[in-house]
């Protein structure tokens, strides 16, 4: 049986690239025949035309060539795709081409990430796969990154979730959010990175040249108090810093904007100490067992929140913004620090869950055809 996975492979975002290769690695290990449905969604505009996009392309190219580490980033990300992705070589730039298309997938599997965030995928119902009815829908670990649905994600999910074989979502706030309405079952699953597991991840890491001991910080947006919290971190250690995202205002730290995926990892990895505002940087923390500092994020929190609360850490977020925490000494953000050795051993049960919603609504399915 053929398997499409509709997600965001195409974005180079660390998160979005990796929890796309996990999901598919784990399913490929399971016999499971998949291949990402080429959906290039930073063309996901009505407006636009394919002859446009192509010109796009290329100016974008030139640009990239202005800021070689940006460039480089890029090539590496699309060697990380060639050589660990199977996506299929049809590649659709909006989404009307989907309607005029024969999509022939005995199985579509929409998620993980914000997959139905409607700012993100710009309202688009491709997301809830209303452009097929020949193949069974599953979501797996969809998110829609907030809280509060918008009045077009109640529709969409009113009107197509129903039509799913079976319904899975990232974050546990999502399943009492979502049974409001419809009466298709919710379930709470781990984002696919959960799936692998450390040794699994170390055998696609590429070594990232650092000379001396590091405190790795990966934001995905600005932190004003980004400065003190380092200080009173690295005030006894005087570790080299360094970052990537969002954080040109970290004062003496070396941004590297020239990695890929595999790099990200290896840095991950060897850090003696990472700091995060990032769902994806927190839960690599937990993998590779880190000690870490998770920072609020001011739009997307709810989702670190139910991780780390599956580690029993919650109450050391750091809390930026609306619940704003005023650090004033060295002990009040010491005591934040997450000792992550041995912390998976509590998402255990949860990452076996998820492996049986897999397992019972696609591996098992398969295997009975």
């Amino acid at each position: 049986m053929k398997v499409g996975i509709l997600t965001f492979q195409n974005a180079n975002n660390f998160g979005a690239v990796l929890q796309a290769y996990a999901l598919q690695h784990y399913l490929l290990q399971n016999d499971v025949d998949c291949e990402f449905i080429n959906y290039n969604m930073n063309a996901n505009n009505k407006n636009i035309h394919i002859k446009d996009i192509k010109v796009s392309k290329i100016k974008d190219k030139f640009l990239f060539l202005k800021n070689i580490d940006k460039y480089k980033k890029i090539r590496k990300f699309n060697k990380f795709r060639k050589k660990y992705l199977k996506i299929n070589r049809k590649e659709y730039f909006i989404d009307q081409q989907f309607y005029e298309s024969d999509i022939d997938y005995d199985i579509i599997i929409v998620g993980s990430d914000q997959v139905w965030n409607s700012k993100i995928i710009n309202d688009s119902k491709v997301f809830y796969l209303d452009f097929t009815d020949k193949a069974i829908k599953i979501s797996y670990a969809a998110s829609f990154g907030h809280e509060i649905l918008t009045a077009k994600e109640q529709e969409y999910i009113k009107t197509y979730l129903k039509k799913f074989q079976a319904v899975s979502v990232r974050e546990k706030q999502v399943v009492n959010m979502l049974q409001k309405y419809t009466d298709q079952k919710i379930q709470h699953v781990t984002d696919p990175v959960f799936l692998l597991n450390k040794n699994q991840w170390e055998s696609i890491m590429k070594p990232y040249k650092m000379h001396q001991k590091y405190i790795f910080v990966y934001l995905m947006e600005k932190v004003t108090e980004i400065n003190q919290i380092i200080w009173y971190i690295n005030k006894d250690s005087n570790y080299k810093v360094v970052y990537c995202g969002q954080g040109d205002n970290i004062n003496n730290a070396t941004k590297i904007e020239d990695i890929g995926p595999s790099e990200f990892l290896f840095l991950m990895n060897n850090a003696e100490v990472v700091i995060t505002n990032s769902f994806h940087g927190t839960a690599f923390s937990i993998l590779f067992e880190k000690n870490f500092f998770v920072i609020s994020h001011s739009r997307y929190n709810a989702r670190i929140e139910n991780m780390v609360d599956l580690i029993g850490e919650k109450q050391k977020i750091i809390t930026i913004g609306e619940k704003r925490t005023i650090i004033t000494n060295e002990r009040d953000i010491k005591e934040k620090q997450i000792v992550a050795k041995n912390k998976i051993e509590n998402m255990k049960l949860e990452i076996q869950k998820s492996k049986e919603f897999i397992k019972n609504n696609i591996i098992d399915y398969i295997r009975r055809k």
